[in-house]
């Protein structure tokens, strides 16, 4: 995204240099055709085009934050033809303010049809140069925003890839986790185990898309704790403050499940005395703030290292950027004794 926001950038410039250079030439031609001096008419060839490359320097600054919008093409084209007059007269006022200081001397008769014709002739370029910019600005979002949704779709996609070699079979799977089942009704702590396994796997595998409920994955992540906790005993505790509205929303899939490995994962390694985890999630302004706490202190991540260093954050901060753009973020802070995540994402409707 960096990298063709630059390159927009050169290519802006580069225009926008070129395109004013090159018209000293036919700019002079035109002083010299209506009676001007050469020496004169090439001064002011340089002048007016440098004037011109200023005040556009000015419309860019103000043309480059619109976003254009189908439904209000009039009101659109009234701004810039105002933006453009006011342009005009700034262009004139410069240049006859240059006159009146300087004293010059044009050596012609200038009459008032040329200086008519020189005046819609500068409208005209600055209404070009609007017009001409906003629509490379629109084909150049265009292509940013196909540029993002196929950046989504290889996320997706090897999202995808990545769970296929990881899986198993479905059928099989489950066949031989029914089996487990079976075979443990005497066994009631291996049968939980066996149940809550049955139910994550089967939520990871059921993903019909980027959404989902986020009342469905807490649960899911209840599950998943309870699975840890068959390995880490009572060195693991947890609790769970989500809102019944934070829970009927519809969020991206995966959101916390992530965070909730990563808070077991490092945060065993510094909680010596046990690892307390906190879950909670609220919808407040049409916002889902999703936190989910651990004790211990955070670890910075370590490239050299040989085991993973934050990889899942890493990946839920892109697919968080891909699907829901500059409105979702994550925030990390270190609250005494803790280790905090913040999750914020816009309240997104069910599909119909």
């Amino acid at each position: 995204m960096l990298a063709f926001a630059s390159n927009r950038s050169v290519f802006f410039w580069r225009l926008q240099i070129g395109g004013w250079l090159v018209l000293i030439l036919p700019f002079t031609g035109m002083n010299l055709v209506a009676g001007f001096p050469p020496g004169f008419a090439l001064l002011n060839g340089i002048f007016r085009q440098t004037v011109g490359f200023l005040l556009t320097l000015v419309l860019w600054r103000i043309y480059r934050h619109w976003s254009f919008r189908a439904e209000s093409p009039w009101r659109y084209a009234a701004t810039v033809l105002a933006f453009s007059l006011g342009a005009t007269a700034a262009d004139l006022g410069v240049f006859e303010l240059l006159h009146s200081t300087l004293h010059l001397n044009f050596g012609a008769d200038v009459s008032s049809l040329v200086l008519f014709g020189a005046s819609v002739g500068r409208l005209a370029l600055y209404l070009s140069w609007s017009v001409l910019f906003l629509t490379f600005q629109q084909v150049l979002d265009v292509r940013d925003r196909m540029l993002q949704v196929a950046g989504l779709e290889i996320a997706a996609r090897d999202a995808e890839l990545q769970m296929l070699r990881a899986q198993l079979n479905p059928h099989f799977l489950f066949n031989a986790l029914n089996s487990i089942i079976a075979e443990s009704e005497d066994n009631p702590r291996a049968k939980a185990i066996t149940l809550g396994l049955s139910d994550l796997l089967r939520f990871s595998l059921r993903q019909p898309g980027h959404f989902g409920v986020l009342g469905e994955e807490l649960a899911v992540i209840d599950n998943y704790l309870h699975i840890e906790r068959a390995r880490f005993e009572e060195r693991l505790k947890w609790q769970v403050a989500a809102s019944p509205a934070a829970c009927a929303a519809h969020v991206p899939c995966a959101l916390l499940l992530p965070l909730v490995e990563n808070a077991v994962k490092f945060g065993l390694r510094t909680s010596p005395q046990g690892l307390e985890l906190r879950i909670g999630a609220e919808l407040r302004d049409g916002i889902v703030t999703a936190t989910v706490e651990n004790s211990g202190h955070w670890i910075e991540p370590d490239p050299e290292a040989g085991r993973s260093t934050h990889i899942g954050l890493a990946n839920l901060r892109r697919r968080l950027e891909l699907l829901c753009g500059q409105s979702a973020g994550v925030a990390i802070s270190t609250p005494p004794g803790f280790v905090r995540v913040e999750v914020r994402v816009p309240l997104r409707q069910a599909a119909a």
